[in-house]
C-alpha cells in the first residue's frame, strides 16, 4: 500500500481560506482509514465519491509526508484514484 498526498491548496468554499490536501492510497478502503488513523486525522474528513479520498488540513499535512506519503500534483492524484476504483 503507497499514500500519496497532493500539494496544499486554499480552500475557498469556506471564508477561512484554510490550506488542505488530499489523501488517498494505491490499496484498500481500509488501507486509507488506516494511514489516516496512524497521521491521526478523524473519519469525518472522509469522502467516499466519487473517489475515495480523506481531506488533509495543514495540520496534517507534515504528519503525512513523515509517516511516507509521497507528494504528488492533484492531476496525478486524480488518475491514481481514477485507477484505483476501476
Amino acid at each position: 500500500m503507497q499514500a500519496y498526498i497532493d500539494h496544499q491548496k486554499i480552500y475557498t468554499k469556506k471564508p477561512s481560506n484554510k490550506l488542505f490536501s488530499h489523501l488517498i492510497v494505491r490499496g484498500t478502503l481500509n488501507d486509507l482509514h488506516a494511514f489516516a488513523a496512524k497521521i491521526h486525522v478523524g473519519k469525518h474528513f472522509f469522502h467516499a465519491t466519487p473517489y475515495p479520498h480523506y481531506d488533509i488540513s495543514s495540520t496534517h499535512f507534515q504528519n503525512a509526508l513523515n509517516a511516507s506519503a509521497t507528494l504528488i500534483t492533484t492531476r496525478q492524484l486524480i488518475l491514481i484514484a481514477k485507477a484505483n476504483v476501476q
